[in-house]
């Protein structure tokens, strides 16, 4: 029996309700979740025991605690005693990619008629490893004590919603980008590249977004946000969070490489 943990931020949610959804979930594999959103789950932990998880409870508030609790119940889970880890939500630089892309042209890549500064196809990469790699984008400290117990994979957060090109109230580059969409797709696309190979370094598997997902221009089609799920409460607009649908679609890859 291959068991499978899924932990992470308030992304994990959408990964849970996919599951809960799945007629055809297959057998020989255990799925667990441990999750909490993204300002709770850098206190999460590993021990010296392999333990990972909130380990110090009482330095937190009663509410942070039940909102540690809401995904599964649990705070910690031994590694070991899994066979596949999959770090989820973790956003590797997308929103100052994006920020970026609203206002450069990338040699080659990225080349709307606009006078923009150009940035050369190295430069580029380079500018989203250094993204990507950044202390509060990567899991730095979790990655090589996770995959000398386990084999270890990373899911970012989803794209942003294509809804966020036409809000007037998200930041002005994103109607820039709807302007000028050409290459889009195709830039996001190097980015999880560049990303998936610096995971390969450190011994984890990168999964991109799925395409069935994704417009043409790369961004998450709408219909997989709506009634979009977290770990607690909903905001009037919510760019980044996404349903049970997309949570299904997205772990089917994961599934595949948990039971190969």
């Amino acid at each position: 029996m291959r068991r499978l943990l899924i932990t992470g931020t308030s992304h994990v949610a959408a990964l849970k309700a996919g599951w809960e959804t799945m007629t055809d979930r297959p057998a020989g594999l255990e799925v667990e979740f441990l999750a909490a959103n993204s300002t709770e789950f850098p206190y999460f932990t590993l021990n010296a025991g392999g333990v990972f998880g909130l380990h110090h409870e009482n330095t937190r508030s009663p509410q942070q605690v039940a909102l540690a609790r809401a995904v599964s119940g649990k705070l910690l889970q031994r590694i070991s005693d899994f066979s596949h880890v999959l770090i989820c939500g973790l956003n590797f630089g997308q929103f100052p990619l994006l920020r970026l892309l609203g206002s450069y042209r990338v040699d080659g890549l990225r080349e709307p008629e606009v006078p923009w500064p150009h940035l050369s196809d190295s430069a580029y990469r380079a500018f989203c490893l250094a993204l990507a790699l950044a202390p509060q984008e990567f899991p730095h400290a979790l990655l090589p004590d996770f995959v000398k117990l386990c084999k270890v994979g990373v899911s970012p957060s989803p794209r942003r919603n294509e809804a966020i090109l036409t809000d007037p109230s998200a930041n002005p580059w994103f109607q820039t980008i709807a302007q000028f969409p050409h290459g889009m797709a195709e830039a996001m696309a190097l980015a999880d590249a560049e990303i998936a190979q610096a995971c390969a370094a450190r011994g984890a598997t990168h999964f991109a977004p799925p395409a069935a997902c994704l417009t043409d221009q790369g961004f998450t089609k709408a219909e997989f946000s709506r009634g979009y799920v977290r770990i607690s409460g909903t905001n009037p607009v919510d760019h980044s969070h996404v349903n049970a649908a997309y949570g299904a679609i997205r772990l089917r890859a994961i599934l595949d490489w948990a039971l190969a």
